[in-house]
Protein backbone atom coordinates (compact mmCIF):
# COMPACT_ATOMS: atom_id res chain seq x y z
CA UNK A 1 0.00 0.00 0.00
CA UNK A 2 1.14 3.39 -0.76
CA UNK A 3 0.33 6.84 0.35
CA UNK A 4 1.79 10.27 0.04
CA UNK A 5 1.14 13.61 0.05
CA UNK A 6 1.53 16.48 -2.56
CA UNK A 7 1.62 20.21 -1.73
CA UNK A 8 0.61 21.70 -5.56
CA UNK A 9 -0.93 25.14 -4.55
CA UNK A 10 2.31 27.11 -3.36
CA UNK A 11 0.75 29.94 -2.79
CA UNK A 12 -1.90 28.76 -0.88
CA UNK A 13 -2.28 27.62 2.93
CA UNK A 14 -4.84 24.20 1.52
CA UNK A 15 -2.66 21.24 0.58
CA UNK A 16 -3.74 19.24 -1.77
CA UNK A 17 -3.60 15.26 -0.60
CA UNK A 18 -3.29 12.15 -3.12
CA UNK A 19 -3.94 9.60 -1.82
CA UNK A 20 -2.90 5.88 -4.11
CA UNK A 21 -3.84 2.19 -3.10
CA UNK A 22 -3.20 -0.90 -5.15
CA UNK A 23 -3.14 -4.49 -4.57
CA UNK A 24 0.01 -5.41 -4.27
CA UNK A 25 -1.14 -9.28 -3.46
CA UNK A 26 -1.94 -9.56 -7.54
CA UNK A 27 1.59 -8.08 -8.46
CA UNK A 28 3.46 -10.83 -6.70
CA UNK A 29 3.34 -13.10 -9.60
CA UNK A 30 6.68 -14.30 -9.42
CA UNK A 31 9.23 -16.61 -6.71
CA UNK A 32 11.48 -13.01 -7.04
CA UNK A 33 9.98 -12.41 -3.21
CA UNK A 34 9.65 -15.84 -1.72
CA UNK A 35 12.53 -16.20 0.76
CA UNK A 36 11.61 -12.85 2.20
CA UNK A 37 7.96 -13.66 2.30
CA UNK A 38 9.04 -17.13 3.66
CA UNK A 39 11.08 -15.35 6.43
CA UNK A 40 8.03 -12.90 6.94
CA UNK A 41 5.97 -15.75 7.56
CA UNK A 42 3.75 -15.44 4.38
CA UNK A 43 4.34 -18.34 2.23
CA UNK A 44 4.78 -22.34 3.30
CA UNK A 45 8.60 -23.17 3.47
CA UNK A 46 8.53 -26.61 2.39
CA UNK A 47 7.33 -26.22 -1.35
CA UNK A 48 7.09 -23.98 -4.06
CA UNK A 49 4.07 -21.93 -5.12
CA UNK A 50 2.93 -20.47 -8.16
CA UNK A 51 0.85 -17.89 -9.39
CA UNK A 52 -2.63 -17.73 -8.22
CA UNK A 53 -1.56 -19.93 -5.02
CA UNK A 54 0.83 -18.12 -4.42
CA UNK A 55 -1.76 -14.71 -4.27
CA UNK A 56 -4.07 -17.04 -2.62
CA UNK A 57 -1.48 -17.71 0.46
CA UNK A 58 -0.54 -14.05 1.10
CA UNK A 59 -4.52 -13.22 0.90
CA UNK A 60 -5.13 -15.26 3.55
CA UNK A 61 -2.42 -14.64 5.68
CA UNK A 62 -2.96 -10.99 5.91
CA UNK A 63 -6.87 -11.76 6.21
CA UNK A 64 -6.08 -13.86 9.12
CA UNK A 65 -3.67 -10.53 10.16
CA UNK A 66 -5.78 -8.00 9.43
CA UNK A 67 -9.64 -9.28 10.45
CA UNK A 68 -9.36 -9.96 13.95
CA UNK A 69 -13.31 -8.64 15.53
CA UNK A 70 -11.97 -7.13 19.52
CA UNK A 71 -13.58 -9.30 22.08
CA UNK A 72 -16.76 -7.65 22.88
CA UNK A 73 -17.88 -9.28 19.04
CA UNK A 74 -15.60 -12.43 18.86
CA UNK A 75 -17.84 -13.78 22.27
CA UNK A 76 -20.78 -13.03 20.16
CA UNK A 77 -19.55 -14.77 16.61
CA UNK A 78 -18.29 -17.79 19.04
CA UNK A 79 -21.45 -17.90 20.24
CA UNK A 80 -23.35 -18.63 17.20
CA UNK A 81 -20.27 -20.89 15.54
CA UNK A 82 -20.78 -22.73 18.60
CA UNK A 83 -24.25 -23.01 18.08
CA UNK A 84 -23.68 -24.77 14.33
CA UNK A 85 -21.21 -27.52 15.75
CA UNK A 86 -22.35 -31.11 15.11
CA UNK A 87 -24.96 -29.17 12.62
CA UNK A 88 -24.27 -29.46 8.90
CA UNK A 89 -24.13 -25.44 8.06
CA UNK A 90 -25.34 -23.87 5.48
CA UNK A 91 -24.73 -20.10 5.27
CA UNK A 92 -27.66 -17.22 2.88
CA UNK A 93 -26.52 -13.86 2.70
CA UNK A 94 -29.01 -12.43 0.90
CA UNK A 95 -28.21 -9.01 -0.25
CA UNK A 96 -31.55 -7.42 -1.78
CA UNK A 97 -31.16 -3.80 -1.62
CA UNK A 98 -33.65 -1.35 -3.73
CA UNK A 99 -36.77 -0.35 -1.19
CA UNK A 100 -37.02 -3.79 0.22
CA UNK A 101 -33.60 -3.10 1.87
CA UNK A 102 -33.74 -1.31 5.76
CA UNK A 103 -31.94 1.53 3.74
CA UNK A 104 -32.66 2.19 0.11
CA UNK A 105 -29.93 0.94 -2.04
CA UNK A 106 -29.24 -0.11 -5.18
CA UNK A 107 -31.21 -3.11 -6.14
CA UNK A 108 -29.10 -6.98 -5.64
CA UNK A 109 -31.59 -9.61 -5.37
CA UNK A 110 -35.55 -9.63 -6.64
CA UNK A 111 -38.22 -11.87 -4.59
CA UNK A 112 -38.00 -14.54 -7.72
CA UNK A 113 -34.53 -14.85 -7.10
CA UNK A 114 -34.86 -15.02 -3.44
CA UNK A 115 -37.37 -17.82 -3.92
CA UNK A 116 -34.99 -19.82 -6.39
CA UNK A 117 -32.39 -19.39 -3.57
CA UNK A 118 -34.73 -20.92 -0.90
CA UNK A 119 -35.51 -23.89 -3.31
CA UNK A 120 -32.01 -24.44 -3.99
CA UNK A 121 -31.08 -24.67 -0.05
CA UNK A 122 -33.56 -26.92 0.13
CA UNK A 123 -32.13 -28.84 -2.71
CA UNK A 124 -29.29 -28.99 -1.00
CA UNK A 125 -30.90 -30.14 2.06
CA UNK A 126 -32.36 -33.20 -0.17
CA UNK A 127 -29.53 -34.05 -1.35
CA UNK A 128 -27.60 -34.41 1.35
CA UNK A 129 -29.99 -36.29 3.79
CA UNK A 130 -28.67 -34.44 6.29
CA UNK A 131 -30.86 -35.09 9.99
CA UNK A 132 -29.74 -31.52 11.22
CA UNK A 133 -28.96 -29.16 9.28
CA UNK A 134 -29.20 -25.45 10.20
CA UNK A 135 -29.25 -22.04 8.60
CA UNK A 136 -27.62 -19.26 9.06
CA UNK A 137 -28.96 -16.28 7.24
CA UNK A 138 -27.38 -12.82 6.84
CA UNK A 139 -29.47 -10.09 4.99
CA UNK A 140 -30.63 -6.41 4.92
CA UNK A 141 -33.94 -6.77 5.24
CA UNK A 142 -36.46 -7.90 8.02
CA UNK A 143 -38.94 -9.12 5.68
CA UNK A 144 -36.94 -11.28 3.98
CA UNK A 145 -35.58 -12.77 7.23
CA UNK A 146 -38.89 -13.21 7.91
CA UNK A 147 -39.83 -15.07 4.62
CA UNK A 148 -36.89 -17.19 5.05
CA UNK A 149 -37.49 -18.40 8.45
CA UNK A 150 -40.62 -18.95 7.47
CA UNK A 151 -39.82 -21.31 4.22
CA UNK A 152 -37.46 -23.43 6.35
CA UNK A 153 -39.83 -24.16 9.15
CA UNK A 154 -38.88 -26.34 11.81
CA UNK A 155 -35.21 -25.95 9.84
CA UNK A 156 -33.31 -23.42 12.76
CA UNK A 157 -32.75 -20.15 11.47
CA UNK A 158 -29.85 -18.35 12.79
CA UNK A 159 -29.38 -14.89 12.67
CA UNK A 160 -27.57 -11.82 14.65
CA UNK A 161 -29.80 -10.79 16.91
CA UNK A 162 -27.55 -8.51 19.15
CA UNK A 163 -27.32 -5.44 17.01
CA UNK A 164 -29.50 -3.89 14.62
CA UNK A 165 -29.30 -4.77 10.49
CA UNK A 166 -27.79 -2.92 7.89
CA UNK A 167 -24.95 -3.62 5.50
CA UNK A 168 -24.20 -0.47 3.90
CA UNK A 169 -23.27 0.98 7.11
CA UNK A 170 -21.56 4.11 5.36
CA UNK A 171 -24.73 5.48 4.76
CA UNK A 172 -25.88 5.75 7.82
CA UNK A 173 -23.36 7.41 9.07
CA UNK A 174 -23.18 10.55 6.54
CA UNK A 175 -26.29 11.18 7.66
CA UNK A 176 -24.84 11.68 11.30
CA UNK A 177 -26.23 8.34 12.68
CA UNK A 178 -23.23 7.68 14.85
CA UNK A 179 -25.57 4.79 16.92
CA UNK A 180 -27.28 3.23 14.06
CA UNK A 181 -23.76 3.08 12.05
CA UNK A 182 -22.41 1.35 14.63
CA UNK A 183 -24.97 -1.23 15.40
CA UNK A 184 -24.86 -1.77 11.54
CA UNK A 185 -20.97 -2.32 11.71
CA UNK A 186 -20.84 -4.73 14.35
CA UNK A 187 -23.72 -6.86 13.08
CA UNK A 188 -22.12 -6.71 9.72
CA UNK A 189 -18.58 -7.72 10.97
CA UNK A 190 -20.20 -10.59 12.88
CA UNK A 191 -22.51 -11.67 10.11
CA UNK A 192 -18.96 -12.13 7.68
CA UNK A 193 -17.49 -14.21 10.84
CA UNK A 194 -20.15 -16.32 10.95
CA UNK A 195 -20.34 -17.00 7.25
CA UNK A 196 -17.09 -17.91 6.87
CA UNK A 197 -17.91 -21.07 9.32
CA UNK A 198 -20.49 -22.60 7.17
CA UNK A 199 -20.45 -26.09 5.28
CA UNK A 200 -21.72 -24.50 2.08
CA UNK A 201 -22.24 -20.78 1.58
CA UNK A 202 -24.25 -19.17 -0.87
CA UNK A 203 -23.44 -15.45 -1.39
CA UNK A 204 -25.09 -12.56 -3.43
CA UNK A 205 -23.35 -12.51 -6.83
CA UNK A 206 -22.54 -8.72 -6.88
CA UNK A 207 -22.33 -8.64 -3.53
CA UNK A 208 -18.23 -7.44 -1.94
CA UNK A 209 -19.37 -8.44 0.96
CA UNK A 210 -20.52 -11.68 0.35
CA UNK A 211 -17.18 -12.11 -1.96
CA UNK A 212 -14.98 -10.98 1.39
CA UNK A 213 -17.03 -14.09 3.41
CA UNK A 214 -15.62 -16.38 0.64
CA UNK A 215 -12.58 -15.29 0.71
CA UNK A 216 -12.37 -15.69 4.87
CA UNK A 217 -14.11 -19.54 4.06
CA UNK A 218 -11.96 -20.22 1.85
CA UNK A 219 -8.42 -19.03 3.57
CA UNK A 220 -8.84 -22.07 5.97
CA UNK A 221 -6.35 -23.89 2.71
CA UNK A 222 -3.78 -21.07 4.46
CA UNK A 223 -0.73 -23.16 4.90
CA UNK A 224 1.47 -21.25 7.68
CA UNK A 225 -0.24 -20.55 11.46
CA UNK A 226 -0.04 -16.59 12.29
CA UNK A 227 -1.81 -17.70 15.88
CA UNK A 228 1.53 -17.15 18.00
CA UNK A 229 2.24 -13.60 16.09
CA UNK A 230 -1.20 -12.09 17.12
CA UNK A 231 -1.42 -14.00 20.97
CA UNK A 232 2.07 -12.05 20.89
CA UNK A 233 0.54 -8.82 20.00
CA UNK A 234 -2.05 -9.15 23.00
CA UNK A 235 -5.37 -11.38 20.62
CA UNK A 236 -7.05 -13.67 23.04
CA UNK A 237 -10.40 -14.53 21.47
CA UNK A 238 -9.75 -15.53 17.85
CA UNK A 239 -13.01 -15.64 15.09
CA UNK A 240 -11.44 -18.02 13.51
CA UNK A 241 -11.36 -22.26 14.71
CA UNK A 242 -9.79 -25.31 13.64
CA UNK A 243 -11.52 -26.40 11.09
CA UNK A 244 -11.11 -30.43 9.56
CA UNK A 245 -12.30 -29.17 6.00
CA UNK A 246 -12.92 -26.43 3.97
CA UNK A 247 -16.42 -25.35 2.76
CA UNK A 248 -17.87 -25.02 -0.11
CA UNK A 249 -19.34 -22.08 -1.89
CA UNK A 250 -20.98 -20.42 -4.60
CA UNK A 251 -22.67 -17.36 -6.01
CA UNK A 252 -26.09 -16.52 -7.04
Amino acid sequence: MQDSSLSLLHNSTVDLFVTTIYDAVSLIRTNQYDEGLKAAGFLPFDHSLRGKEREEQIQYTLLRILLNPSSELCGVIQKYITTMKNHYSIGLQLRVGGKMKNANDAVFLGMERIRWCISRVKRIIRQLQTVHPILFLSTDSIAIQQVVVDSFYPIQVLYVTEYQMGHSASRYGKHGEKETWEEATKRAIIDIMVLKECDHLMTTHNSSFGGIAVLLQQSYELEVSVDSFLKERGLKCSAFTNRSTIGTNERV
